[in-house]
């Protein structure tokens, strides 16, 4: 799949499986177009870690020389989480729905239990960077997407048609603004893997929706879910950072609940390891 504001983990998270949005510029996107330039990548979605690690190990080689940039040293000299530091911002962390955050603070208990040390973090700016990759997002699939709208209108359901729109009327300055604001978002995140070694989160805010009648048709446009759904992936996109989403668990009824874990850049090996 491609992630560009969690497209890649929020199917993950809503159905059980595991997704990994890889390190910005990791894969090579030879044939791919992306809507969103500076802010979206391709990645796998897996059953399992295994399966994901294979998958992943296969796409970052070469097909000439079948040398890979995916250094998996991690993986094969760690037999335990022992000693390594999880970074959670519990105020941001908590910011979920019950169920969520309930299973995620388990599955951070079991890590915990398996040797991890947990260190309290503080993500400043969280708001700005929401809105910096929004407004980032819409602008870059405005500008990508002028050909199609004007060749195949009729083809593009209205929730389309609208964030091109939005993205139409993004004017430099403010997107220089945003850029100004990823730069910030970047060195925060420097700092703090200098005292971590992963950053932990819910995937999502929310456990998956009902799927209205007439999305099929017509699209979905609900702003207060998209934001649920995006609150703690956009980070990874507006910064580049890799980010992976698996399981831990069910809700009441029966619908899946999903962690978030994020490390540092071309950090894959370790996410992989510590999944």
């Amino acid at each position: 799949g491609s992630d560009a504001g969690g497209s890649i983990r929020i199917p993950a998270s809503l159905c059980g499986v595991i997704g990994l949005k890889p390190t910005y510029g990791l894969l090579d996107t030879s044939g791919f177009t992306p809507c969103t330039a500076t802010v979206g990548v391709l990645g796998p979605l897996a059953a399992s870690v295994l399966d994901l690690a294979i998958v992943m190990d296969i796409l970052c080689s070469d097909v000439v020389t079948g040398m890979t940039n995916l250094d998996l040293t991690y993986m094969n000299e760690r037999k335990t989480l022992e000693g390594l530091k999880i970074g959670v911002h519990w105020e941001y962390f908590e910011h979920a729905d019950k169920e969520i955050v309930s299973l995620c603070k388990a599955a951070v208990r079991e890590m915990i239990s398996l040797g991890a040390v947990c260190i309290n973090i503080k993500i400043p700016e969280l708001e700005e960077i929401q809105i910096a990759h929004g407004v980032t997002t819409a602008a870059e699939f405005g500008n990508s997407l002028t050909l199609d709208v004007d060749d195949h209108f009729s083809e593009i359901t209205p929730e389309t048609l609208m964030l091109v729109g939005i993205g139409y009327t993004v004017t430099a300055n403010q997107y220089l603004n945003c850029q100004k604001q990823r730069t910030r978002a970047i060195r925060t995140l420097e700092h703090l893997f200098e005292e971590v070694d992963v950053i932990v989160t819910p995937s999502t805010a929310c456990l998956a929706p009902k799927i209205p009648p007439t999305a099929e048709v017509y699209g979905v446009t609900d702003i207060q879910l998209t934001t649920c759904l995006m609150r703690f992936l956009v980070l990874a996109n507006l910064t580049g950072i890799p980010g992976i989403a698996l399981p831990v668990g069910v809700s009441s009824a029966g619908l899946p609940a999903s962690i978030q874990i994020m490390a540092p850049w071309f950090e894959e090996g370790k996410l992989l390891y510590v999944a």
